[in-house]
């Protein structure tokens, strides 16, 4: 059996962003990427309006399960979806990102 590294946190905007707003997934019990909190490797919390949640504690082996299904079919699933840039001068201290895929003008 192959072994999965399971998701980590690994944009910690996003998980910032997933935990203020909360999702309001109502038929994919929360497993499925375009829940905002699954998506960002956080359960949801207190702030999410989703119906019949299953990314929480206690259905922790429906939401590893998800996750393997998820990873067997894509690997670079969980992973940002933006590639940080370097300023255009000493001057710039903030990173910029651009999208990996897509448009890129």
């Amino acid at each position: 059996m192959e072994a999965h590294a399971y998701p980590s946190s690994s944009d910690p905007m996003a998980a910032d962003a997933a935990l203020r707003m909360g999702c309001t997934c109502k038929k994919s019990k929360c497993l499925k990427l375009y829940c905002q909190c699954f998506a960002a490797s956080v359960m949801c919390s207190g702030n999410c309006r989703c119906l019949v949640c299953m990314n929480t504690p206690e259905h922790e082996m429906a939401r590893r399960d998800a996750i393997k299904s998820i990873l067997g079919r894509n690997p670079a699933a969980f992973e940002t979806k933006f590639k940080e840039m370097a300023g255009e001068g000493a001057e710039k201290k903030e990173a910029l990102a651009q999208h990996k895929l897509g448009c890129k003008c």
